[in-house]
């Protein structure tokens, strides 16, 4: 037989619970089996409304965690001005997040590229001038492939030019684990060719992801959003 309890709740009062135990033993010649209640090493079980999660007891399952997030700065920007971002993923929606380690001083790095006559020219590539940044946001996946829930996915959030490069980490890496990519305030397409005044910044750069890397396009395998940027 099985003893149970069972506490009634109502939405304001706390979480329903049933508790239940059972233990048997040989019965004697002659007697039929039985059941017998002993109160200590029980087992419980607690409901709990899906709005209210909180810390289930040690011995019970514990939820899946939060698929993390890997951050990777804009141009100028360096780790720590990200911080802010991370807590609040953290603290407001449980996502443990991983800021790209750079430095604004990394960023003179790019200087390099002034070398290359395909920096004149406005046919820049992304490789090799911005290996080092690519070379942190794989550190920064390492990372975060230690926090990954059971199904190994995590998700990209680009700031600015971090966006797109995240784009560039994709094709040259891979999204094997990456379920979702977004972006805030980047730039996905190429200025305009032929308009007076316009300048490419990049010297070429988003004409390259344009033309080489996996459209910024929703898909069931890699969803993109993107946030105050075209």
């Amino acid at each position: 037989s099985l003893v149970y309890t069972y506490a009634r709740a109502r939405a304001h009062t706390p979480p329903r619970r049933i508790e239940f135990s059972f233990q048997r033993r040989t019965p004697r010649h002659g007697e039929a089996p039985t059941t017998v209640h002993r109160p200590p090493q029980r087992a419980m079980l607690s409901l709990l409304p899906p709005a209210r999660l909180r810390a289930a007891p040690s011995d019970a399952p514990v939820a899946s965690p939060r698929r993390p997030a890997v951050i990777l700065p804009g141009l100028g920007n360096n780790t720590g001005d990200y911080a802010r971002l991370a807590a609040a993923l953290r603290d407001g929606h449980g996502v443990p997040s991983v800021v790209a380690r750079v430095s604004r001083p990394d960023w003179l790095r790019n200087a390099a590229g002034l070398a290359d006559p395909s920096y004149w020219r406005g046919t820049l590539r992304p490789r090799p001038v911005l290996d080092w940044y690519l070379k942190r946001v794989e550190e920064a996946v390492s990372e975060a492939r230690e926090l990954c829930s059971p199904d190994g996915k995590l998700s990209l959030i680009g700031h600015s030019a971090g966006g797109w490069l995240a784009r560039v980490y994709m094709e040259e890496f891979g999204t094997s684990d990456i379920s979702l990519l977004l972006t805030l305030g980047t730039p996905h397409l190429p200025p305009p060719k032929g308009v007076s005044g316009v300048i490419d910044q990049t010297r070429g750069l988003l004409n390259y992801v344009e033309k080489n890397c996996a459209p910024a396009v929703y898909t069931p395998e890699l969803r993109y959003v993107c946030i105050a940027g075209r």
